[in-house]
């Protein structure tokens, strides 16, 4: 049960980090980027759509291998 309270206040923390930046670049007056605009430009590039895909697939499988033991 400490693992899965865990697991829930990190991903708290991470949502509310990406919605903190997404309000503090849409006040900030293109200051800071928002989210929208750190991903589309890591995603423009067709190879870094690719690397990131490729990242996504390894630490979802790696979370779901480590879960299964």
């Amino acid at each position: 049960m400490p693992s899965r309270f865990a697991g829930t206040v990190a991903w708290s923390v991470v949502l509310a980090a990406v919605v903190s930046l997404e309000i503090i670049g849409s006040v900030a007056n293109d200051r800071v980027p928002t989210f929208t605009q750190v991903v589309l430009f890591f995603t423009h590039n067709r190879l870094t759509r690719w690397m990131l895909f490729g990242l996504w697939v390894w630490i979802g499988l790696h979370f779901y291998l480590k879960a299964r033991q």
